[in-house]
């Protein structure tokens, strides 16, 4: 039971958790902070960059230098809104790789501790990675020039990295 149940799946759950209710508990906030975070997409990147920060903090069992921490977030938080400026196919896709490479890590890391040998499932990992990160960087530049496309006479590079209030698919 101890390999089953141990204090990184409790800090997992606990994130999940965090992350679901967060929702729930805007309206606890005071009203003008509701209202500066809820108008400000800079403020709202800015959260979830912090958000990714303390996760990976809080779920390094090692010393880490904070700098180090501090540019995995920022990695992390580039990745997230490159994932979130693609079209669904490309969404999907990534999606179920990194799905795969999740699950490919855990075995890898089982069966180290068993002292087997990992070198293919290291070099199949290592090429989903960076396939990933092909991936989303087309599925990235792909969405872009879509949206520019559409939207050239009132394009701003600003809004369509850091987001926007609405969306003109979902307020039409």
């Amino acid at each position: 039971m101890d390999k089953i149940v141990d204090k990184n799946i409790i800090k997992g759950i606990f994130l999940i958790i965090l992350a679901e209710y967060g929702s729930f508990v805007a309206e606890t906030v005071g009203c003008k902070t509701q209202k500066f975070i809820g108008e400000n997409v800079l403020v709202k990147q800015f959260i979830i960059l912090m958000i990714i920060y303390f996760s990976i903090n809080f779920t390094s069992d090692n010393d880490v230098e904070p700098t180090i921490n501090i540019i995995k977030a920022v990695l992390v938080w580039l990745g997230f809104v490159m994932f979130n400026k693609m079209n669904l196919e490309f969404t999907v896709v990534v999606f179920l790789l990194l799905i795969a490479v999740y699950i490919m890590d855990n075995y890898n890391q089982y069966y180290k501790t068993r002292k087997r040998n990992t070198d293919n499932l290291d070099k199949i990992q290592k090429n989903m990675y960076y396939l990933i990160i092909v991936l989303t960087i087309i599925g990235f530049l792909f969405y872009f020039s879509k949206q520019y496309r559409d939207y050239k006479d009132v394009w701003s590079s600003i809004d369509f990295i850091f987001g926007k209030n609405t969306c003109a698919s979902i307020s039409k």
